[in-house]
């Protein structure tokens, strides 16, 4: 079971992630669904570390948004997927500033 964590580690830190053939800036760090979600738009169209977006979901009744974040060299992507609003922590290569991966 540790080996294949490490393994796992080791696969999601090698890297660069790159999505419709543009190469984005950084390295995925963690993936994981946040919860179950009816209805979900976000502004960037999807996983993409370049452009800052927002996720707009409904649980329930309930409507909120979250917004992609930069902490230092690592950015908070949101984003939909099958019905999961998720979240990828990505380590931007140059920098990250307002939600993005600078090239």
């Amino acid at each position: 079971m540790k080996k294949s964590v490490m393994l796992l580690v080791l696969i999601l830190l090698s890297g660069c992630v790159s999505t419709s053939g543009n190469t984005i800036t950084g390295s995925v760090v963690q993936e994981e669904p946040s919860g179950l979600v009816v209805e979900c738009h976000d502004s960037d169209e999807g996983f993409n570390p370049g452009v800052r977006g927002v996720v707009t979901y409904k649980q329930g009744a309930d409507e909120q948004s979250v917004v992609d974040l930069c902490e230092g060299l690592f950015l908070t992507e949101y984003y939909c997927e099958k019905g999961y609003l998720k979240h990828t922590q990505v380590i931007c290569e140059n920098s990250c500033s307002l939600g993005a991966c600078i090239k």
